[in-house]
């Protein structure tokens, strides 16, 4: 039986972070996550949704992992940006909401956990 979609599901970060140099890892993500849109936009067409969720991941990773190069999460972000402007384009949209799931900053530089040890080694 043939695959509707030939694209993988299940991506091993930190594997990507280990071989790749931090600019080559954003185009990787970048060209991803423009294929994901590419399948949602598939979707779409071919289907009369009444409600999509659709998660972009490679905005949260690419922050932790990133966090001090500023220039190259910008670049990822313009690409996720692109991506929903296009569908937002293509589409009538009765509603669309954008959100994250917490919000981005430094590591504290002490943190205290009460009563569970969450393998940070600055704890």
């Amino acid at each position: 039986m043939k695959k509707k979609y030939d694209f993988p599901i299940a991506i091993d970060w930190e594997y990507l972070f280990e071989k790749y140099p931090n600019e080559k890892l954003v185009s990787k993500f970048g060209k991803t996550t423009t294929k994901r849109f590419q399948i949602l936009e598939k979707l779409l067409k071919e289907n009369g949704y009444e409600f999509v969720l659709f998660f972009v991941k490679g905005t949260d990773v690419l922050q932790h992992h990133l966090w001090n190069e500023k220039e190259l999460i910008l670049d990822y972000y313009k690409t996720v940006d692109n991506n929903i402007h296009h569908l937002m384009e293509k589409f009538e949209f009765r509603d669309v909401i954008i959100f994250s799931d917490h919000g981005f900053g430094a590591w504290p530089q002490y943190c205290f956990h009460g009563n569970a040890c969450s393998g940070r080694k600055d704890t």
